[in-house]
């Protein structure tokens, strides 16, 4: 799965499908994205984290991370 990752001005990383642009409801929650780059996440996955990324992407368009836990899941798909 390609993930595009964007950050908000209130300081949390919001990932969604490469293919998605931004929803209304996540700029409404989080205030402007500036998209700020991407990953391709191989599944099955095993982190418990990614789990939860992945099943926050089955209800809504987008999952919210802290930006120390985005930072994490960056790191250990590089």
């Amino acid at each position: 799965m390609d993930l595009a990752l964007y950050t908000s001005t209130a300081g949390r990383c919001v990932l969604m499908p490469e293919c998605f642009l931004p929803s209304t409801e996540s700029e409404r929650r989080y205030g402007p994205l500036r998209r700020c780059g991407s990953v391709h996440l191989e599944e099955p996955v095993a982190d418990v984290l990614w789990q939860r990324v992945l099943a926050d992407l089955e209800r809504r368009p987008f999952a919210v991370l802290r930006r120390n836990d985005a930072r994490r899941l960056l790191e250990a798909v590089d």
